[in-house]
């Protein structure tokens, strides 16, 4: 048998005697010995909740994933060709590809099977061509549901669909015109900007309207009311007027304190929060100009929640007024001493009645008076504070120790 295969292996090896003898082998001696009778198909379909779901869009994965794979891709394959079918008849540039790939495969014909290198190459090549036929049906299939999807609201949009639609692609292309575009694009931006200006002209005219209502909320306080007349709900009705103007973080402030005052803490205390979120990113912007007011915000909704009793938050509040106010302090002394020393007043009570914490009550009294008693001579009127940080630490010397 050797001897034979040995004298016979230049035709053993060519192409007509593989061509002829896989086939009798494959029949002759089938792979993986005897087949087992065909079983009935077991398989479960999963619904989404079973282990073999998989998110497809409106595909079902089932065990038998590949060969449902398999038919998926054939499915699609077909329904997007059969989509694209009417553009591709029009296309120059499919037809040349066509073309290519008859050319290739009749050269790869013409090739003596022996060559073997030289088959492999043209091979390739031939594959090349037929994925760059996939990629080509797959990019118009692609431009066919991007047409479908976008409005065709100017002529150039119109007069490219009408080119793809005919399968003239490269028209297609060269209506969309890049300069013309970009033309366009800087028109509209101008015209954007022109139109934000307005728009930011507006807010800042209703801004100042929306400040004369608060100017008229808060002199109705002072101005004496008419029989009958309630002056709560009369101040409360220009709040609301400047409110409806413009939510500006002034008047969502001026209009949580005066609620406060009043222990109307369920209204206030979303007043407060609204115009932190406006504070915030002010304050990240310009925080010299919005820092006090934010510290000052964050202060009074600490003082809301300490009266409502919810001790988390106005501790957190309270810290983070303290935080910012230091830094202010530290920067400018004579303009946020005062401040500095209202929140730690209010610590140091928070700490002596409710969260008690004798050591922490202390701290903060001591640090106020500290801060106060150089000022009281130039700054008659911090003598208030400093007799309450002197009345806290009084207080603590009642308390027990820890």
């Amino acid at each position: 048998m050797l001897t034979w295969i040995k004298k016979n292996k230049d035709w053993l090896f060519s192409g007509v005697a593989i061509a002829i003898l896989v086939p009798l082998i494959s029949h002759f001696w089938p792979s993986g010995g005897e087949q087992p009778p065909p079983q009935p198909d077991t398989r479960i379909e999963q619904n989404n909740t079973g282990p073999a779901y998989a998110a497809k869009g409106n595909q079902t994965i089932t065990h038998d994933n590949s060969v449902r794979q398999s038919h998926i891709v054939a499915t699609n394959v077909a329904g997007r060709d059969q989509t694209i079918k009417q553009y591709l008849l029009g296309s120059v540039d499919y037809q040349e590809l066509l073309q290519e790939i008859k050319d290739a495969k009749e050269l790869l014909a013409g090739i003596a099977p022996e060559k073997t290198a030289l088959r492999l190459k043209q091979s390739a090549k031939v594959k090349e061509l037929q994925q760059r036929l996939e990629d080509f049906k797959e990019n118009v299939f692609r431009l066919h549901e991007l047409f479908t999807r976008i409005p065709l609201d100017n002529e150039r949009l119109r007069k490219a669909k009408a080119h793809f639609d005919k399968g003239e692609f490269r028209e297609a292309d060269a209506v969309l015109k890049a300069e013309e575009i970009q033309e366009d694009v800087e028109q509209r931006k101008a015209r954007r900007a022109a139109a934000m200006e307005t728009v930011a002209a507006m807010d800042r005219d209703l801004a100042y309207l929306a400040n004369e209502f608060l100017l008229k909320a808060q002199l109705s306080l002072l101005n004496p009311v008419a029989e009958g007349e309630d002056r709560f709900s009369r101040t409360k009705q220009w709040f609301k007027q400047a409110l409806a103007t413009a939510r500006t973080a002034e008047v969502l402030y001026e209009y949580a304190l005066f609620l406060s005052k009043q222990n109307v803490f369920s209204k206030a205390e979303p007043l407060y929060e609204e115009a932190l979120t406006q504070l915030r990113s002010k304050a990240a912007a310009d925080p010299k100009a919005f820092l006090p007011n934010l510290a000052t915000t964050l202060n009074n909704l600490a003082t809301l929640h300490y009266k409502i009793k919810e001790y988390g938050p106005a501790l957190k509040e309270f810290e983070e007024a303290l935080k910012i106010r230091r830094e202010l302090a530290a920067r400018e002394p004579g303009a946020f001493s005062q401040t500095l020393t209202e929140t730690l007043l209010n610590l140091s009570i928070f700490y002596l009645q409710d969260v008690p914490d004798k050591a922490k009550s202390i701290t903060y009294a001591q640090e106020a008076r500290d801060i106060l008693k150089p000022l009281i001579q130039r700054m008659p009127h911090l003598q208030g504070h400093f007799d309450h940080a002197e009345r806290l630490l009084e207080a603590n010397k009642t308390q027990p120790d820890a």
